[in-house]
């Protein structure tokens, strides 16, 4: 056996903790920092199979297994969670997530803002697209770049548009939330030509499910977003292609790729669980926050 391992396994039973530690992890931390990340099956076969057929586990699995027991009761699902002892931190390393290779395969990306439009009228039609593009005197086809957009889960196919500045929300969400969202997003000091909503499935369709992912994803290369939002599991999912919990998602930056272009996705709570659980706001505040600072 290495003598790092020894090494290892010695300092996990010597050091004694003091700060933030349950007493029944007291005497196992690895003496230096490290970082945390859990190997699936998928990604390392060779190891799996080997000790899966080991009647006996050596005693470098046992320092493996008593570092991946430590780091998860100590930091939990959370991606970003973190622990400060001393001059130590302990922290887990956030997934390289791949997003949507196999999808982009066949998008074409090579298309201009007005065939875009075009495409768009086809698809929802005039009055949804303009729902979403024209608002307070502004034609979002005509500009370049955007702070962000947003990706919620569906295009509502009649909207009850009532010829204001909320019926870009109505396009996504019913008034009451449509209400919520548009506060949220003036608490990000977004002006009205500085953002975009989309979704990743349309109803305009014909089907509830019917694929709008491809629109969205064309939408984002045309505009160029400094971040590209997600609001709510399903999309989140559909632009990370992960299907991690929200909850270990949310508040972290992911890269995304459109062939050249290259931006970052941010996962948020749906304003409509913040309807149903209020006690969320908080957490999503706390998101918002960071994505401001992102945009700044």
């Amino acid at each position: 056996m290495e003598h790092r391992y020894k090494d290892a396994l010695r300092d996990l039973y010597k050091l004694k903790l003091t700060k933030s530690i349950s007493s029944d992890y007291r005497e196992h931390l690895f003496g230096v920092g490290w970082f945390y990340k859990p190997i699936s099956i998928e990604a390392a076969p060779a190891i799996t199979k080997k000790t899966q057929n080991d009647d006996k586990p050596t005693e470098k699995k046992q320092v493996l297994d008593s570092f991946n027991e430590f780091g998860q009761n100590l930091l939990g699902d959370k991606l970003n969670a973190k622990v400060i002892l001393d001059n130590i931190e302990i922290s887990k390393k956030t997934p390289d997530l791949v997003t949507q290779d196999k999808k982009l395969e066949n998008i074409d990306f090579s298309g201009k803002a007005e065939d875009l439009r075009s495409d768009l009228y086809t698809v929802l039609g005039e009055a949804n697209t303009n729902a979403r593009y024209k608002v307070s005197g502004i034609d979002r086809f005509s500009i370049k770049s955007l702070k962000v957009i947003f990706i919620s889960d569906r295009l509502i196919e009649s909207p009850e548009l009532e010829d204001t500045d909320l019926d870009e929300f109505l396009t996504l969400f019913d008034k009451a939330t449509s209400e919520l969202f548009s506060k949220m997003v003036k608490a990000m000091k977004l002006k009205p030509e500085e953002y975009l909503l989309s979704a990743i499935t349309n109803e305009a369709a014909g089907d509830e499910k019917g694929n709008f992912t491809e629109y969205a994803l064309k939408e984002i290369f045309n505009f160029s977003p400094k971040l590209v939002i997600t609001l709510g599991v399903s999309a989140s999912h559909a632009l990370l292609d992960t299907k991690d919990r929200l909850q270990n998602l949310h508040g972290n930056f992911y890269p995304l790729k459109l062939n050249e272009y290259e931006t970052e996705v941010m996962p948020l709570f749906s304003p409509s669980l913040l309807r149903s659980a209020p006690h969320m706001k908080s957490v999503t505040w706390v998101d918002m926050q960071k994505a401001m600072e992102k945009l700044v």
